[in-house]
């Protein structure tokens, strides 16, 4: 077997080497490109972002920081702690109550998962697959979209905890308190999304189990990673459970987040077992297929070897493996929940692809072949997020919402609508500082202070009003008009 690689692959291989640092450094600009540029942007997104956002805007107006609430009355649908919602609260403090705001923790949270596969990567595989990993995960577009590093959503910050839970279990054996800090991890990752930790634990059992690193750790890091893992868990049952509601919210969270999305098809989300699989193909369709034909050249030619003394390859593999399979096991099925595996599979698309290339068992057509596919990946899927960014979709009702914060600021008063979506009402308490109200007839306003939000019907019965009460409209779009009251 001939493992010494051609001349042109050496010679490329030591030029990725020579210029690594400012190569990285490119790449954390594409990065700083991808996560940030216009994050601001309209629109919102109904349901996680709007309603999670809206939760930590009003914990600082409640002056409380450990209970969420919704319309001002406790939440009875989120039931996560309340580590996100801090984060979300960090962003409003240097941004402002905003879109911007809301986002930046977890475009800040994906930047430095960034920076720890630029850092960490060159010291276990090498310079080269470090970089096709930094070019693959900026470049993955459901990591940025689907509730991930432009969504002001909970998971990229649930994955900047799991990537460091990794790092700190691939140094478990190491001198140095690795296995309690990774225990912290798993603590932490708890706070922001609850239940979802779980995976966290399932891939450190079978890792230990594979790798034989269980008779290896002494019974002193266990208790360390015990302590590290349930000490701010159980800080905050005692914080939790000191409100009125305290042992309510603490079953229904239990049995709604992990009990029910474990066992039953919650809110609709519905999907065969084979969901992740399909859900890959759909929105990571470039990479994923270059993925899948990089592992079969490699398997065809070198062979399957489950060679688990390679604790790093082993790690990585199964931080991708068991979330996808308990998830699929799992009966309810939502796409962002395999947003954690993107790092490590970004790590492994440039294991693989730097494997097959410095191989001299591959040809050098077969390997020109695959770094044209890589490329044309890549920048398919640049399209797609330069396209998402620049082109976003439009929501008339939040446009005319942000003109209204921008042009007649008003905070405190009274908004008037028919009904108030999550996205809506985000930009309407939050943007605006506004109070939504839910109107039952229009006569019933007429007589109120603050502002009347109509949609534009087909039918006019909404501009029939308007003209029959002499009421003048001072901001409208093509779908909606706003009214001072």
């Amino acid at each position: 077997m001939n493992d010494k690689p051609p001349v042109f692959s050496q010679t490329f291989g030591k030029t990725l080497e020579k210029y690594y640092v400012p190569l990285a450094l490119l790449l954390m600009l594409l990065a700083s490109y991808n996560f940030f540029f216009k994050l601001g942007n309209l629109p919102v997104w109904d349901w996680d972002e709007a309603r999670y956002a809206t939760n930590a805007y009003e914990m600082v107006q409640n002056h409380d920081y450990g209970i969420c609430t919704y319309s001002h009355t406790v939440d009875e649908w989120n039931k996560k702690p309340f580590l996100g919602s801090w984060g979300i609260i960090l962003g409003y403090r240097l941004f402002g109550y905003g879109v911007l705001g809301m986002r930046f923790y977890s475009a800040l949270s994906s930047l430095l998962i960034m920076a720890m596969l630029l850092w960490l990567v060159p010291k276990v595989w090498g310079r080269a697959p470090a970089l096709v990993a930094g070019l693959a995960l900026p470049l993955t577009p459901p990591f940025l979209f689907s509730h991930g590093a432009r969504m002001g959503d909970y998971c990229a910050f649930f994955c900047l905890f799991y990537v460091l839970f990794l790092i700190c279990l691939f140094k478990a054996e190491e001198r140095g308190p690795y296995l309690p800090l990774a225990g912290l991890c798993v603590g932490l990752g708890f706070l922001v999304y609850s239940f979802h930790a779980v995976q966290m634990l399932a891939v450190m059992g079978v890792y230990l189990i594979l790798t034989g690193l269980y008779r290896k750790i002494s019974i002193g890091k266990y208790l360390g990673f015990a302590a590290g893992c349930l000490l701010p868990i159980l800080g905050w049952v005692v914080w939790r459970g000191s409100y009125p509601d305290g042992v309510k919210f603490m079953t229904e969270s239990f049995t709604y987040d992990l009990i029910s999305h474990t066992t039953r098809e919650v809110e609709g989300h519905v999907g065969p077992t084979d969901y992740y699989l399909s859900y890959l193909g759909q929105h990571d369709l470039f990479l994923s297929l270059y993925f899948i034909l990089a592992l079969f050249l490699y398997f065809a030619v070198v062979g399957f070897k489950a060679d688990f003394k390679n604790k790093g390859l082993t790690l990585l593999s199964l931080s991708v493996l068991i979330p996808m399979g308990l998830f699929s096991v799992a009966r309810s099925k939502l796409g962002w929940y395999l947003d954690p595996i993107y790092p490590s599979l970004a790590v492994l698309i440039g294991w693989v692809s730097f494997r097959i290339f410095r191989d001299g068992n591959f040809r050098t057509a077969g390997k020109s072949i695959l770094l044209f596919l890589l490329v044309v990946a890549l920048l398919r899927s640049e399209r797609e997020i330069w396209k998402t960014i620049n082109f976003p979709d439009s929501k008339p009702s939040q446009n005319l919402l942000a003109d209204l914060a921008k042009t007649h600021p008003a905070p405190g008063l009274p908004i008037w609508g028919p009904v108030w979506f999550q996205a809506d009402q985000f930009m309407a308490e939050v943007v605006c500082q506004l109070n939504p109200l839910r109107y039952g007839n229009l006569d019933e306003v007429l007589s109120q202070k603050g502002y009347l939000m109509l949609e534009k019907d087909l039918k006019n019965q909404n501009s029939a009003f308007v003209q029959a009460h002499h009421l003048v409209v001072f901001l409208e779009n093509d779908e909606w008009m706003l009214i001072k009251l």
